[in-house]
């Protein structure tokens, strides 16, 4: 699935904060659309900011496994390696 197809199954847009975009396309990419949806979801439920660097460690464990790294220079998505 194109990562533009995904952007508009999760109905995410011009207007989504694009690390956003990066970490929700690639959950869907690797977990599947409706498994991203369910994190989109719980975000909502708890009214968590739509950027990585304020998700939860159960919303986190359905995240990519790449780093993202913070502005204070601490990685937040350690590899599981």
């Amino acid at each position: 699935m194109e990562t533009e197809e995904i952007i508009e199954k999760l109905g995410l847009n011009y207007r989504t904060d694009w690390k956003w975009q990066i970490v929700m396309t690639s959950a869907a990419k690797r977990e599947g659309i409706d498994e991203a949806l369910k994190c989109i979801h719980m975000c909502l439920i708890f009214k968590i900011q739509t950027t990585p660097y304020h998700i939860s460690d159960s919303i986190r464990s359905l995240l990519p496994k790449k780093n993202f790294i913070n502005q204070n220079k601490k990685s937040i998505f350690a590899d599981k390696n």
